[in-house]
């Protein structure tokens, strides 16, 4: 394990040398390039000493290369869980014990729970968050009222649910430091930043990374006294706590930090995201993170939305700033895309504020089918008020992304949790999943090129799920097309693999053409959803006719001969259309891919770029063809035909249907509008 003063990303590219070196190695080893250096072994080749044939058994030349590949493609997890696991045991050792085990604390010891106050909210818009933050504060009465002489205030931050270097995934320091100087005048005694450990980072390098350290050493000198601690939760007294009824057993004796308990107020100021597991992260999600255990994938196996509610209930802030200066979207919490929003949100009630700020996003928290779940539970049980409406038009100038944020699939997310509900409940799965989140989801992303990959990679998956149908409205009549639709492809489908078997192709054809045969059904059934019935029946009867004249006419005109001058064989005439169906997602799908690792702008700009899905699709024909040892020029010759009309197709047709806007440039944005806010309660 890498330890010392090393950066984090000296400890990444360390890592990923030795899993490239590694991977690199047994692939020459694989190949018979090298040959095996190692004593006792020295007699074997490369690839026998892979496979350990002189204990297995197995010969290389009977393992298929997916296998192969298939292993290689291992080496990293099995690495990266090696080099975790020392770390999780450090983690686990290093956590404080209880303070007075004897006791548990509840509700009423909270020393910042208040009466609540009528209900207000502030949308403030403008390019200085600091002149931004001060006038919502203001119009909500003052930090006066909620700040007394001699108070201790804790607020949340977010950093350990951040990436360092990606912008609009940790609370802005600018901000705070503005927040700071409003308390200081409203006479607060001193004033503590918190954020805990999380499996995927310690707080510490995180907090150094992004500048938090460096900022409060800084800030501190500045005034010329203590005024401001920043604090790693996980290391502060911890006691047990009753979280109350209704809460499940799970929290009726939790370990909470008791600093949280002694605060006099509790400010929130999340970073604004979205989140692939709870759809948002907001002021309540924020208040999920003062939880100090680092293994916080055990609250997944309860309900990761039930104790967002609960410790949001605990430790209610008396304000909540939603930091949307730059916001982010896509695949958050740390797979986010950001947006300079130039936008804050105020509020007294943390509920009201991440309705509204879930809003300006493209949500409709409340709505039973694509709300947010913990909104409307705080909702419904009182905790505050989600009912408010903004009105989109209303606000004080407008913005290109204002309710039409890139945002998790509400279904989708929904898929997310309950697999990871269920995953969860496997024994010890639970150290599983901080081990494999501390490397892919966090250390990756912060690598320059990498990291926007995998950004790319999961909203293309996104894309790909929402091929199920998972997100729209469902009417009956919908779900009647959907009915008819499915029964239709699965029919044609079914047909499609019968001639596959009495034809005699089950039997012929290698590992790849039969994996993708399988993989164009599973596709022609899920897009089967997406489309409606007359336009599926006009597609994929059109492929039919089409197939069955290409199949006819090849070896009339001597292109080729079906082997014993069998007749042309049906498993194609059905095959087509479920080719041309999955053609369509997989397009759509890389079409998306390619927007996603900015390259949409020069799609727009350059229209060569629009070749890319015709061409990559082109060439993955030619080297199933060349595997398949189904070569032959005069076939080669017709995709090459269809190669060309689909590029022009492709070169003077726009995929994208919308104008290239790049939401990620602050020049788009600097407007001079200043000095208007929006106010309800």
């Amino acid at each position: 394990m890498i330890t010392g003063n090393c950066s984090a990303l000296t400890k990444i590219a360390v890592g990923l040398a030795v899993i490239v070196t590694f991977v690199g190695g047994s692939t020459l080893l694989y190949l018979d390039t090298i040959q095996c250096g190692f004593p006792f072994w020295a007699d074997m080749s490369g690839s026998e000493f892979m496979f350990h044939t002189d204990t297995t058994g197995i010969e290389p030349d009977s393992v298929h290369v997916f296998w192969a590949v298939l292993m290689f493609l291992l080496y990293p997890l099995w690495i990266t869980i090696e080099y975790s696991i020392p770390i999780q045991y450090y983690k686990w050792r290093s956590r404080p014990k209880i303070a007075d085990p004897g006791r548990v604390y509840t509700l009423a010891d909270i020393r910042s729970r208040k009466e609540a106050p009528e209900r207000k909210f502030g949308i403030k818009r403008g390019l200085d968050k600091r002149k931004s933050v001060k006038e919502a504060i203001s119009d909500l009465g003052g930090m006066e009222n909620f700040v007394k002489e001699g108070d201790t205030v804790v607020i949340k931050i977010n950093v350990c649910g951040g990436v360092p270097g990606r912008e609009g995934s940790y609370t802005s320091i600018d901000l705070t430091e503005e927040v700071m100087e409003i308390l200081r005048k409203a006479g607060a005694k001193e004033v503590k930043l918190v954020d805990t450990d999380m499996a995927w980072t310690n707080f510490w390098p995180a907090a150094k990374d992004i500048g938090w350290v460096d900022w409060g050493k800084e800030y501190n000198d500045r005034i010329g006294s203590e005024f401001v601690e920043i604090i790693n939760l996980s290391e502060t007294e911890k006691i047990y706590f009753d979280f109350g009824e209704p809460a499940p057993s799970e929290l009726r004796k939790e370990i909470v930090s008791k600093l949280m308990v002694d605060a006099d107020v509790i400010i929130s100021i999340p970073a604004m995201k979205t989140h692939t597991l709870t759809e948002v992260t907001l002021g309540m999600k924020n208040m999920y993170g003062t939880s100090p255990d680092i293994d916080k994938a055990k609250y997944h196996r309860i309900g990761i939305n039930g104790v967002i509610f609960f410790m949001t209930r605990a430790f209610t802030p008396n304000l909540t700033i939603i930091d949307r200066s730059i916001g982010g979207e896509a695949a958050g919490p740390l797979h986010i895309k950001p947006i300079y929003y130039q936008t804050l949100v105020v509020s007294n009630d943390v509920v009201m504020a991440d309705s509204v700020a879930s809003q300006l996003m493209g949500w409709k928290p409340l709505d039973k089918e694509e709300g947010i779940v913990h909104i409307r539970m705080a909702h419904e049980e009182g905790l505050g008020d989600a009912s408010v409406t903004v009105d989109l038009d209303e606000l004080p100038y407008p913005h290109r992304k204002d309710g039409t944020w890139e945002r998790p699939y509400a279904k989708v997310t929904q898929l997310y949790d309950r697999l990871i509900f269920y995953m969860l409940k496997i024994p010890g799965m639970c150290f599983f999943f901080s081990l494999v989140s501390d490397f892919f989801a966090y250390d990756l992303l912060r690598l320059p090129i990498i990291g926007d990959i995998v950004v790319a990679l999961l909203s293309a998956m996104n894309k790909f799920l929402r091929l199920l149908d998972l997100e729209l409205p469902r009417t009956k009549e919908t779900m009647k097309h959907e009915i008819l639709n499915v029964l239709y492809v699965s029919l044609i489908a079914a047909c499609s693999f019968y001639f596959f078997v009495t034809e005699g192709f089950m039997n012929g054809g290698g590992f790849y053409f039969k994996s993708s045969y399988l993989a164009a059904i599973v596709v022609a059934l899920m897009l089967a959803t997406r489309l409606r019935t007359k336009e599926l029946v006009s597609l994929t009867v059109s492929a039919m006719i089409i197939g069955a004249i290409i199949e006819t006419l090849g070896p009339t005109v001597g292109t080729w001969q079906y082997i014993g001058n069998m007749a042309p064989p049906l498993y194609s005439v059905f095959t087509w259309p479920l080719i041309i169906i999955g053609i369509l997602g997989f397009a759509h799908i890389f079409n998306d891919l390619v927007a996603k690792l900015n390259l949409v702008k020069v799609y727009e700009e350059k229209r060569i770029v629009r070749l890319l899905p015709v061409i990559v699709t082109y060439l993955s024909v030619v080297y199933l063809m060349f595997e398949e040892m189904f070569y032959d020029p005069t076939i080669l010759l017709m995709y090459s035909v269809m190669e060309i009309f689909g590029s022009a197709f492709s070169y003077f047709h726009n995929w994208m249907g919308t104008e290239y806007l790049d939401y990620t440039d602050p020049a788009i944005f600097a407007q001079d509008q200043s000095g208007k806010n929006i106010h309800g309660t």
